[in-house]
């Protein structure tokens, strides 16, 4: 059983995980979606925002744009990070469930796969993903 953390805002991804104010956190065996439930972090630095998903036993956050010392920070505390990502949350955690979460649907504008061209083909600005999911 694993836990999977997702910044939300009206049922979306948050636009900033730094300033996210409300985490939507699912509890997933394999491909089953278990338990749902919400933690308001709305009074909370992005520090304090990490401390309490690592108190609920998180080991994935799925979000949109983070900063690097956040992300840094997360997968210090070898949290799985998957950042980049937009969409309705409920359609993302299925993604992310069926190995589907990089399609260009849930990739962030500006962020698409590239058609042609070396390695994976993420924009330069979230290339890091795979960085920060090896660490």
């Amino acid at each position: 059983m694993r836990k999977i953390a997702i910044p939300a805002f009206n049922n979306r991804i948050s636009p900033l995980f730094d300033v996210s104010g409300c985490f939507a956190i699912f509890t997933a065996d394999e491909r089953i979606i278990g338990e749902r439930y919400c933690i308001d972090t709305s009074g909370d630095s992005g520090f304090e925002k990490i401390e309490r998903l690592c108190v609920e036993s998180v080991s994935v956050i799925i979000c949109s744009a983070i900063s690097k010392a956040f992300a840094e920070c997360i997968t210090g505390k070898g949290i799985e990070l998957f950042p980049g990502v937009i969409g309705d949350v409920d359609e993302v955690i299925k993604a992310y469930l069926s190995d589907n979460l990089t399609e260009d649907a849930f990739l962030m504008p500006g962020c698409r796969r590239r058609r042609r061209g070396a390695g994976r083909g993420l924009c330069p600005r979230y290339r890091d993903i795979d960085r920060y999911r090896e660490m």
